[in-house]
């Protein structure tokens, strides 16, 4: 994951495992979601304040995750 911002928090799956979690820095400098450490993140991806990118997922290029959305969270192992 690329650019990330100070705040942050840690997922805890079902298996125990916290995955921590920071604000993502949008290609524009704007603050964005919370973005999973172990997400990708393309470069040009814009992560919009409230949403939330989770363990495991993938945002690519140019693709704008909405303001409440949640995005394909996963319990990996």
């Amino acid at each position: 994951m690329t650019q990330q911002g100070s705040a942050s928090l840690n997922f805890v799956l079902r298996n125990g495992r916290k995955v921590a979690a920071r604000r993502y820095v949008n290609p524009d400098g704007t603050i964005g979601g919370l973005v999973a450490e172990t997400a990708v993140v393309e470069s040009g991806a814009v992560i919009e304040v409230g949403a939330v990118v989770g363990p495991g997922a993938r945002v690519s290029k140019g693709i704008r995750v909405k303001s409440e959305k949640i995005v394909d969270i996963q319990d990996i192992e």
